[in-house]
């Protein structure tokens, strides 16, 4: 009497019982229960498991051509929600064919795509071992042959493999089917780095088809991630000198690229990429892209040399593009021409984008004596000295006539911006920075001055020399109420247990770099007769200055203590990590001149500490005088504000 069968159950029960058919190697019982199961149903119905159990009974029992057609009626919903599987039905289908090199590209997207001992693996490790004996290749066949048959059990496949390694390597020890370690044990890190790397060595080559026989796997990607990481981090060593500190901040900047990268580029690919090819182009991307780090890094340390430096990155991004065309033209040879050519143009303005922004991130941050002064063998003639004298005095007095003169019966506030270093334009961008904070909020318009000392802008505003800086004083001085007004002063450098350096561009001949001391600037400043001072001086050991500034009518504000370093001098950005808490986070927000300074004293003590940074310890030291002086100025500046600007 046969058996009857509850409906319900059958339903769910069906293709569980072909499964376990399957992989005992009965592939006519399976067949048939998948027949009877779908025979029972009231309305003719697919799932994706049992479909994937009828195409590979059908490929075992070599029934290829009812295979193909199958698999062309399902295969798109197959890819979209079984791509390892799919992936190896598709190696089977094409081994059949003939096709070794296309099948050889899907089994080892199956086994990327795979996670642990699934047992789609087994069957394409003997895939490939099949490909490897035809392709006369001993030592891979007999390497897939164990990796198919290795703590497999009573599997069929596992049975196959160890039968097929028993014939073809009669001398060799047989695997062990009936262990329970992994089935598949990768290779050691370091081996599936530099595998990884060779990898991407061929890339560069344009030898796609090479590149595209590898088998990548998730533990490629994790490691090419994290040894992209560490190369950009190691290409800013090239920073490294005596006297400088190493800022784990700053290291995280060179190493983001990689990081969101590794985001990034596989939702770009997973857009218009099929899915099993999405993993082995992020891979692939990521083996080719430390070659591309490196020029875009050197292309940032020639900035100062603008053609060169563009071309070098018009060079790696044309090479670039034309590798991960080359690349999924062969990964994902499915995808049309567009959606190849959109990913690897999505890829690349990604990393373009991320990697210009962090070239010029520095680990190691210099202090003063670490830029030995510049020497020049020759000294220039004297003509063109004088010139650049003359043009400097010329600008200078332009600068100066542009200053509003002291308003009656009104506490004005003087701005003067110093940025000291040519080197690095961050100095100059942070003092430009806080003269737009200053006239903006602190109504210092017209009576606000910048001298600088950068390449740039040394075309348009006067060079920051000891010279021109008296000079400004004493033009400040003339102008204000000496008894009522208020100077604010901002210098911004390298700095060392001497001061503030001072270095000029390359077209100001005849100068030779100098030192802002603190002594030098207490008697600028007391030859001007300028009572009222706040002064702010950033730099590393900026703290010698505040023995030499302070008195009962002057509030003086340093980065760091006189033995301590200050950071975030980063050639390309906004600003230092003083001025930045100062003057864009601090007195932004602060109507009072202390009340700001202090609470950008706890955002640096703060940063610090949870970046884990020796502490600049920030000075703060205010006169007895000053006090009162400011709050009478904020209050004034405080109803100019809710009023409007009164006119110069």
């Amino acid at each position: 009497m046969a058996r009857r069968r509850n409906p319900k159950l059958w339903v769910v029960l069906g293709p569980l019982e072909a499964e376990a058919f399957f992989w005992d190697g009965d592939f006519a019982r399976a067949l048939d229960t998948l027949s009877r199961w779908g025979a029972s149903q009231e309305a003719p119905t697919t799932r994706l498991d049992a479909e994937w159990i009828a195409l590979q009974s059908l490929v075992f029992e070599e029934r290829a051509s009812e295979a193909k057609a199958r698999f062309a009626t399902h295969e798109k919903s197959l890819r979209e929600n079984a791509s390892s599987d799919v992936a190896t039905l598709s190696g089977f289908l094409r081994f059949h064919d003939g096709d070794l090199v296309g099948a050889r590209r899907e089994l080892d997207s199956a086994i990327a795509l795979a996670r642990g001992d699934a047992l789609a693996v087994r069957l394409a490790h003997f895939c490939l071992a099949a490909i490897a004996h035809r392709e006369d290749r001993p030592n891979d066949a007999r390497t897939h042959l164990v990796s198919a048959a290795e703590s497999g059990g009573d599997l069929f496949v596992a049975r196959w493999a160890e039968d097929q390694h028993r014939a073809l390597f009669p001398a060799a020890d047989a695997p062990n089917r009936k262990t329970r370690k992994r089935a598949v044990k990768g290779p050691k890190p370091v081996r599936l780095f530099l595998d990884a790397l060779r990898g991407g060595l061929l890339a560069l080559a344009f030898r796609g088809d090479e590149v595209a026989s590898r088998l990548f796997t998730t533990e490629h990607l994790q490691l090419l991630v994290l040894g992209n990481v560490l190369f950009a981090v190691g290409l800013r060593f090239v920073d490294y000198s005596a006297e400088t500190e190493l800022v784990w901040r700053s290291a995280l900047t060179a190493g983001a690229p990689a990081l969101a990268l590794s985001v990034v580029a596989p939702l770009v690919l997973r857009l218009v990429l099929p899915r099993e090819a999405t993993l082995r182009s992020t891979t692939t991307f990521f083996c080719a892209l430390p070659a591309f780090q490196a020029l875009v890094f050197l292309a940032g340390r020639l900035r100062a040399h603008n053609a060169l430096a563009w071309a070098l990155e018009l060079i790696a991004g044309a090479w670039l593009l034309l590798v991960l065309l080359s690349l999924l033209h062969r990964l994902a040879p499915l995808a049309g021409f567009l959606a190849r050519t959109t990913a690897a143009a999505g890829l690349l303005v990604c990393a373009a984008a991320t990697l210009h922004i962090a070239s010029a991130s520095r680990i190691f941050l210099p202090t003063l004596s670490a830029y030995p002064a510049r020497t020049r063998t020759a000294e220039p003639s004297q003509p063109r000295r004088d010139a650049l004298l003359f043009e400097q005095a010329d600008r200078l007095h332009a600068t100066e006539d542009a200053l509003a003169p002291h308003r009656p019966d009104v506490d004005d506030l003087y701005f003067v911006g110093i940025a000291g270093w040519a080197e690095q334009d961050v100095f100059v961008r942070e003092v430009q920075a806080a003269r737009a904070l200053f006239d903006e909020r602190f109504d210092t318009k017209s009576r606000s001055i910048v001298l600088a000392n950068d390449r740039v802008a040394a075309e348009t505003v006067p060079l920051a020399t000891p010279m021109n800086i008296a000079h400004v004083l004493r033009a400040l001085s003339q102008r204000m109420n000496r008894e009522e007004d208020v100077l604010f002063l901002f210098a911004t450098s390298h700095g060392d247990s001497n001061g503030l350096g001072l270095t000029y561009p390359p077209r100001a001949v005849g100068l030779g770099d100098a030192e802002l001391r603190p002594a030098e600037l207490r008697r600028m400043l007391d030859e001007a007769g300028i009572k009222w001072r706040v002064l702010v001086i950033s730099g590393c050991k900026s703290g010698v200055f505040v023995a030499a500034l302070r008195d009962d009518s002057t509030l003086v504000a340093t980065a760091a203590a006189s033995d301590r370093l200050s950071s975030g001098c980063m050639d390309g950005a906004p600003f230092t990590s003083f001025g930045r808490a100062v003057f864009g986070e601090a007195l932004p927000v602060d109507d009072s001149f202390l009340a700001g300074l202090e609470h950008a004293g706890r955002i640096i003590e703060e940063r610090e500490k949870t970046g884990k940074l020796t502490a600049s310890m920030p000075q703060l030291n205010v006169g007895k005088d000053i006090g009162l002086k400011l709050r009478t100025l904020e209050a004034r500046l405080a109803k100019t504000r809710n009023r409007g600007a009164p006119s110069p």
